[in-house]
């Protein structure tokens, strides 16, 4: 591409000159689209440090390529991008509907031959650098990243996404990879993909509705559950624990608990109760194989009404001497 000057010329330029300018830049009269033909556009401000520049450039210490757009606020501006719209009313696409927006639209293959997006694309992201010296040296990887990518082939009935939030410790090399700290998708949330998370806040932390916990609850300081708790695998509780209510343990009688301290109970408290049988239902459970060896139980009948009596695994017996109930 050739642009005549006067300066260049040594005299004004003709028509025909202005014109073929005009071409070269891929501009031409009554043009309703503007096409320039150059690899980027700078348009500065009030300043020289602040600069808009439009075409293509690198990122990285990898030099990977962009075309696009930079915004330089120097040290005098706050570099931005403000997207302004009014809601409007039946002239908006949807009416009434203000909706400024970033978005991407990503297809497979290439511009030669596309293809559905395949699973694992990245969709979008969005990500924050620092500056590693002087230079304006730039990470290889970005301490952090929001990022959306495909979970399955895009089809009419497949549209498969999740967002994933990645982050760095402390201490992480700048080659190395972030942490994918929160990642979701559906009506799930998964802390850390790749290990242990942790879930936590600056005061008391509040599930302000029914908690399902499918495996392990491991539970090292003070938790409070104003509502349904369901665990179909183990609690473990490394601190001290307060159940206020009613609490239930075991759903059937070939439940165990098993009381590896001692049980207290206060003074002037209700103290420990325990089932209270006629001779009858003793029986029938100890017909039935339903009693087992150490269950106690209060009898109302028989030749000692209202005693504790206990199963030795044949027999029921009076906790005084041991002898089978009568």
């Amino acid at each position: 591409m050739t642009i005549s000057t006067r300066a260049g010329k040594g005299s004004a330029l003709t028509h025909a000159e202005l014109d073929a300018n005009f071409t070269d830049l891929g501009l031409s009269h009554g043009d309703t689209t503007i096409a320039l033909s150059v690899d980027s556009v700078a348009v500065t401000g009030n300043v020289a440090s602040k600069t808009t520049t439009v075409g293509d450039y690198e990122i990285t210490s990898n030099n990977y390529a962009v075309h696009g757009f930079q915004v330089d606020g120097g040290d005098q501006a706050w570099a931005g991008v403000i997207l302004k719209e009014h809601s409007g009313s039946t002239g908006k696409p949807v009416e009434s509907l203000a909706n400024p927006s970033f978005s991407s639209i990503i297809t497979g293959g290439t511009v030669a031959s596309p293809t559905a997006l395949e699973s694992g694309k990245r969709l979008m992201s969005v990500f924050g650098m620092g500056t590693l010296d002087a230079s304006g040296t730039t990470p290889t990887f970005a301490p952090v990243n929001i990022v959306m990518s495909t979970t399955e082939t895009q089809t009419a009935s497949s549209v498969g996404g999740k967002i994933t939030f990645e982050t760095s410790p402390n201490g992480r090399a700048e080659t190395t990879t972030r942490t994918q700290t929160l990642e979701l998708q559906d009506n799930t949330v998964t802390i850390n993909t790749g290990g242990n998370g942790v879930l936590k806040s600056g005061g008391i932390l509040t599930l302000d509705d029914a908690v399902v916990v499918e495996e392990t609850l491991n539970v090292k300081g003070t938790s409070d559950f104003d509502s349904n708790v369901n665990m179909d695998g183990d609690l473990q509780v490394d601190g001290a624990t307060t159940l206020d209510g009613n609490v239930t343990l075991g759903n059937a009688t070939t439940d165990i608990i098993n009381c590896k301290g001692q049980l207290s109970f206060e003074a002037g408290a209700g103290g420990l109760t325990i089932p209270v049988l006629n001779s009858a239902t003793a029986a029938y459970l100890d017909s039935q194989g339903l009693a087992s060896l150490g269950s106690v139980c209060i009898l109302t009948d028989g030749s000692r009404a209202n005693v504790p009596a206990f199963y030795d695994g044949s027999d029921w017996r009076y906790f005084s001497d041991s002898a089978v109930i009568s």
